[in-house]
C-alpha cells in the first residue's frame, strides 16, 4: 500500500459518510484522492460525501470471507496509502484478514488520525477506554 489514495469501507451508510468526511479532510491537505468500496446497490451519492472514486461489488455482508476478498481486490486495484474501515462487527472481522492478505498492519479502535505531510504516513490517536 503506497499510493496517494485513501480507500474507505463500511457497510453502514451513516458511518461510511463519517469516514469519507475524515478521509476527504486529510486528502485535501495532501492532494490525495479518496476512494470508497460499496457492497450492493449504492443509494447515496458518495461524491457528495467526499469520494472521488467508487468501487462497487455485489457481495453478501453476511459472509465476511466474501467481503474480505472484495476489499482485498479493491485495495490491490486502488493501491491505497491508507485503508479506513468502520469499527463495526463486520469491519472488525474483516480488517485483520485484509491486512494479512495485503502484508500490512492495521490499527483497531483508532478514534482519530492525521497523515504526516512530510512522511506521508498516518499518525493515530488511541481511543482511551
Amino acid at each position: 500500500m503506497s499510493s496517494s489514495t485513501i480507500l474507505v469501507f463500511c457497510e453502514k451508510p451513516s458511518l461510511l459518510g463519517e469516514l469519507l468526511g475524515k478521509a476527504r479532510q486529510q486528502a485535501d491537505g495532501l492532494g490525495w484522492i479518496v476512494a470508497a468500496l460499496v457492497l450492493g446497490k449504492n443509494e447515496t451519492d458518495l461524491g457528495e460525501l467526499g469520494a472521488d472514486v467508487v468501487y462497487q461489488c455485489d457481495a453478501d455482508v453476511r459472509n465476511p470471507e466474501v467481503v474480505a476478498a472484495a476489499l482485498t481486490a479493491a485495495a490491490k486495484k486502488a493501491d491505497p496509502g491508507l485503508l479506513l474501515m468502520g469499527a463495526t462487527y463486520l469491519g472488525m472481522e474483516v480488517a485483520p484478514r485484509v491486512a494479512e492478505r495485503l502484508g500490512s498492519g492495521y490499527a483497531a479502535w483508532t478514534a482519530d488520525f492525521k497523515i504526516d505531510a512530510a512522511k506521508k504516513q498516518p499518525k493515530r490517536r488511541h481511543q482511551r477506554r
